[in-house]
């Protein structure tokens, strides 16, 4: 991409942050004009590798004491932690949108490309700009919209669907169902334009358009489909790593881009990161059998006794949060134990967790009761997916089922917080700029 387009880009979005992608340019935005300027804008991992923070800061996977508490800076970070009821968030709802705006700049650029010339060749850049902008729209979804429920989703608000880069638009909510609608829409049209895998991780291939789909089915509950898209993905990418191979010793075990990794994502600054301060939750900790790698793969522990998350697969200090080969196992496994193939759901389960013992330590598990099957895959999903900031997620499509309701709880001092199964701060604020300027309505308090 040329030089002054790349910065005009970046003015542009800079002088749009006070609203969000609702402020009117001062001029045309100029569009990229070759196939290069398309890659390089989707090459960007500011724009489209990073994931969400505030479902890390509002999950149980971690605790902090009442001095780090106190001591932090970070006040969105303070008030995710106690699910403050009037916390806004500029920074997660700025980014995902940002990738939005990204995403639907490359889609025009292919339209006025393919009108000038005829070029059919571009149909990969529109595909993995579906791709991103789907994956930007589910998170958003589960930041600032209530879970999936298809017996309320026609009427309950959802996100702004914004569909191209024309900031003249005002934002307007979405209902929870066409917002899903339009997410599966954009990922089920980029799979005919994606390679099977892509060259680098960073980009999608058809395995992370599978994978998300995946995904996707399972928070709204489709366990059908979720399992035929886990399917998908794995006829594509299916490798596990042994976690004999692996080193507890070093800092950070897992190389990144390993051979799990299907789609590369990092997560944005969040205190669950901090490995001075933030404590694995222990009631996850207790999850972890005694001979379980994963108890030293994932985890330091500090001279007190508790310990710290060191595991992430981004290879580094930043929370992992894209997708990988786990994932999509473990999501089959229960959707196979749903639809009552427990011997499926049992291959999936010991098939990943025969990898993370030592070869003598490992006994396969056997329960054939399906209730306590699906329990298991459930505690097995917490264990593995750990720090993932899929958590959230999960406490929110599990709420809406009698045996899985949790209600987190956090102390600080002789204060404690609550957030119950239905609680409405499931569904975060919209900033308020946002909503002043767009007219769109808030989440309800």
């Amino acid at each position: 991409m040329k030089p002054q387009v790349v910065i005009y880009i970046a003015m542009l979005l800079l002088s749009s942050c006070n609203k969000f992608l609702d402020e009117k340019p001062r001029a045309n935005l100029r569009l990229p004009e070759s196939a290069d300027d398309l890659q390089a804008m989707l090459d960007n991992m500011i724009n489209f590798n990073e994931a969400s923070a505030l479902n890390h800061d509002a999950a149980d996977d971690f605790y902090i004491t009442e001095a780090d508490w106190n001591g932090q800076t970070n006040f969105t970070f303070k008030d995710a932690y106690i699910w403050k009821a009037d916390l806004e968030n500029e920074s997660d709802w700025l980014y995902q949108y940002r990738a939005v705006f990204y995403a639907n700049s490359v889609i025009a650029a292919v339209n006025e490309i393919q009108q000038k010339n005829g070029n059919k060749d571009l149909e990969q850049y529109r595909g993995a700009a579906l791709f991103f902008r789907a994956l930007s729209f589910f998170n958003l979804l589960q930041l600032y919209a209530p879970a999936y429920n298809a017996h309320s989703a026609n009427t309950q608000p959802g996100i702004a669907l914004r569909l191209d880069a024309d900031f003249n638009k005002k934002s307007v909510r979405s209902t929870v169902a066409e917002s899903y609608q339009q997410i599966l829409r954009d990922l089920e049209q980029s799979i005919p334009r994606l390679l099977p895998k892509a060259l680098f991780k960073t980009r999608p291939g058809k395995v992370a358009s599978y994978g998300l789909l995946a995904r996707i089915h399972l928070a709204m509950g489709n366990f059908s489909a979720a399992m035929l898209y886990a399917d998908s993905c794995l006829a594509i990418q299916n490798q596990l790593i042994n976690y004999s191979t692996i080193s507890p010793t070093v800092a950070n075990p897992f190389l990144r881009l390993n051979d799990e990794v299907i789609l590369h994502t990092n997560t944005g600054s969040t205190g669950a990161a901090d490995r001075t301060k933030a404590k694995a939750d222990t009631n996850l900790f207790k999850l972890y059998e005694l001979k379980d790698l994963r108890r030293t793969v994932f985890y330091g522990f500090n001279t007190n006794g508790s310990s710290f998350f060191k595991g992430s697969y981004s290879g580094a200090t930043g929370l992992f949060g894209g997708l990988a080969t786990d994932e999509i196992i473990i999501t089959r496994a229960e959707c196979r134990a749903r639809l009552g193939d427990v011997t499926g759901a049992l291959k999936d389960l010991n098939d990943l967790r025969a990898r993370r013992f030592l070869p003598l330590d490992y006994q396969p598990v056997a329960i054939q009761d399906q209730p306590k099957l699906i329990q298991f895959i459930l505690d097995e999903r917490r264990r593995e997916l750990a720090f993932r900031g899929l958590r959230w997620m999960d406490l929110k499509r599990l709420n809406q089922e009698a045996p899985y309701k949790v209600t987190l709880k956090r102390k600080l001092g002789d204060r404690e917080y609550t957030l119950t199964p239905d609680d409405l701060r499931y569904a975060m604020l919209i900033p308020s700029e946002v909503i002043q300027f767009s007219g769109m309505e808030q989440n309800k308090r």
